[in-house]
């Protein structure tokens, strides 16, 4: 009676071309991942988005992104204890009109490996639009002015950005000496009228890019611009910027980031 088995060669052969197979369906697995993660976040900041505009209908001004105070104040996600970085997310501006739901908050696709949680990640990645509405501290004399806006004052609600995914490159400074990554929960605009702008969108999705929201309630996913880093970073500043993707939605400000 002749035995059928493989022979060695044969198996190996078997082994190769399962291999092969993986490699190539890995990707394909990874890319429907990521495309899910991409739905979910849009999703995120179409529930915030929605938040925003029944706070305007309730307060007739939009949220701010932050309101004065330390060590605690109040932002668009909750009340930052600045001293703590613990955050209270039943406090925050547009938290009662998604009942309070943190899951809104979190971006799927953080990289917290990345990105340090300045905020115990309770803002989930996302940053707010300062032109909106803010907290600004002038000089000279750096005294807190509260500016709130309405929907009147952005005629092109399709064109005026809410949220994007977002983070920030915090340079070395006396109280933390190291270079990083870390959460932003406001944005800014390129230009100089934006006060202290530097790059705040993560384009952290798979194609290098970023969800984004706008004011008429519609949401999209996001190129960055090629605008380089601000002049006076120090170089490993700029190639951390690049390497993970920070930067701007636009070239200018106006009038993705303000009207005018």
């Amino acid at each position: 009676m002749v035995r059928r088995a493989f022979t060695l060669i044969e198996l190996l052969v078997s082994i190769a071309i399962i291999g092969i197979l993986v490699a190539l369906l890995l990707p394909a697995i990874q890319a429907a991942r990521e495309a899910a993660r991409t739905a979910e976040c849009k999703n995120n900041l179409k529930q915030n988005t929605l938040a925003v505009q029944m706070y305007h209908d309730i307060h007739r001004v939009l949220p701010v992104a932050m309101l004065p105070g330390y060590p605690k104040s109040v932002t668009w996600f909750g009340e930052v204890d600045f001293s703590t970085n613990d955050v209270d997310i039943t406090q925050g501006l547009i938290c009662p009109f998604i009942e309070n739901n943190q899951g809104a908050f979190r971006c799927p696709s953080l990289d917290r490996s990345h990105i340090t949680l300045l905020y115990n990640g309770q803002n989930g990645g996302y940053g707010y639009n300062q032109n909106l509405g803010t907290t600004y501290y002038p000089p000279p004399a750096y005294s807190p002015q509260v500016i709130t806006k309405t929907l009147a004052d952005f005629p092109a609600t399709s064109r005026t950005l809410v949220f994007t995914d977002s983070a920030r490159i915090q340079l070395p400074w006396a109280g933390d000496p190291v270079l990083k990554a870390t959460e932003n929960f406001y944005l800014q605009g390129p230009d100089d009228y934006d006060y202290f702008t530097a790059p705040g969108t993560h384009f952290r999705h798979g194609g290098k890019v970023a969800c984004a929201s706008f004011l008429d309630g519609h949401v999209t996913t996001s190129m960055m611009a090629g605008l380089p880093a601000p002049s006076y970073w120090p170089l490993d500043a700029q190639d951390l910027k690049e390497r993970l993707a920070i930067g701007y939605i636009a070239d200018t400000s106006v009038e993705l980031y303000r009207p005018q």
